[in-house]
């Protein structure tokens, strides 16, 4: 029994959908979540910490499903607008959430501004409140939605290899199911973002 991390994915284990029996687990993440060698070790560990948390819970091998829909996208310095093709991109991913059975959708919007930027929090704040804004036209509740925003020192704004990566615009979609996600492992409308090693 063996348990494969990618050390440089970063990780958000809040929505993580657990299903039971043997296997190993091999989390296939969108590249877009790598981030830094410091973050990643960090969310790694919350990684580990969450299939510790299930064994000790449950006693067996933990194997995850993990449901969601991610987008980000790069847009000018000092700049609040959201391009089209970011409000297509973000269609396409609701249309894909609404095929989610008996579910409501949870919405992280996660705005980021970079601390060369003029007025940093500033811009933290109408992106955040433009993204919010939008996903409430698209229907998703307000209290469905959850803010994330974050300004990027230096070390931040650059990926693994040191270059410059600065994604402004940031919305993750996930599946609430009442009760447990479990079902949604094994449901052919799903196609989840991880899935286990038989």
């Amino acid at each position: 029994m063996s348990i494969r991390l990618i050390p440089t994915i970063s990780y958000t284990a809040r929505d993580t959908v657990w299903r039971f029996g043997r296997g190993a687990i091999r989390t296939k993440l969108p590249r877009m979540l790598i981030r830094s060698p410091a973050t990643s070790l960090k969310m790694t560990k919350s990684l580990l910490g969450s299939f510790v948390l299930a064994l000790c819970l449950h006693g067996n091998f933990a194997t995850a499903c993990t449901v969601f829909e991610f987008m980000q996208s790069e847009i000018p310095l000092n700049s609040t607008e959201i391009p089209n093709t970011f409000r297509v991109e973000l269609v396409e991913m609701m249309i894909k959430a609404r095929t989610w059975p008996d579910t409501e959708i949870r919405g992280v919007v996660q705005p980021r501004a970079y601390r060369n930027e003029k007025n940093p929090k500033t811009l933290l704040e109408q992106r955040g409140a433009s993204l919010k804004r939008y996903l409430l036209q698209l229907g998703v509740k307000e209290e469905n939605v959850w803010m994330e925003p974050l300004v990027l020192d230096e070390r931040e704004a650059r990926n693994a290899k040191g270059k410059p990566d600065i994604h402004q615009l940031n919305v993750t979609l996930y599946p609430i199911c009442e009760g447990s996600c479990a079902r949604l492992c094994n449901d052919p409308r799903v196609t989840p973002v991880s899935k286990a090693i038989k």
